[in-house]
């Protein structure tokens, strides 16, 4: 009889490998660095650098963007660099705003944002924002906007219903080294 046992818990343990790789989660969570940045996050997926020119708040310039997928979410980090100081609250408002219009959403939550080594400016919120894509389908996106010294940036998390422990995960983990 103990011998039965014993082969039992052995026969066990011995499928444990495959049934512990058949339930992989979608989410395979590394921490970044992004380049020419000290911004240090965690990201469920790697993420693809793309470079394109904005017009925001009244000025052009350069925008860097982390993007990748992972589990039907999208997740992003955009950067960008300003010669003025005085500049970066309205143009973290602006970037609050377009996310928002994108979305054709209501203002939504707003909460305060603190994200460890940033730069105090005025304009730096995290908000939950719900709205329509093109096809009439819902859509909801997590976004923090902040900056630290004279590089502003927008992370997001954009989904059909976004999964919150993953996207609390995500912002919260935000932080510039000492």
């Amino acid at each position: 009889m103990f011998q039965r046992a014993v082969h039992a818990v052995l026969v066990r343990v011995a499928f444990l490998p495959c049934l512990l790789s058949a339930c992989t989660p979608a989410l395979d969570w590394r921490e970044v660095r992004l380049p020419d940045s000290q911004l240090k996050l965690l990201m469920p997926c790697k993420p693809v650098r793309q470079e394109r020119r904005i017009s925001l708040a009244g000025q052009e310039m350069p925008w860097t963007l982390h993007v990748c997928s992972a589990d039907g979410v999208s997740w992003a980090v955009g950067t960008a660099s300003l010669q003025d100081p005085a500049k970066i609250p309205r143009t973290l408002a602006a970037l609050a705003e377009a996310a928002q219009a994108n979305l054709g959403s209501g203002v939504g939550t707003t909460s305060k944002l603190h994200v460890p080594g940033a730069t105090a400016y005025d304009g730096q919120v995290r908000r939950q924002l719900k709205g329509q894509r093109s096809d009439g389908a819902g859509i909801e996106m997590q976004l923090a906007v902040f900056a630290r010294g004279l590089q502003v940036y927008q992370v997001s998390v954009l989904a059909a219903a976004l999964p919150e422990e993953a996207a609390e995960t995500f912002i919260g983990s935000l932080r510039f080294p000492p």
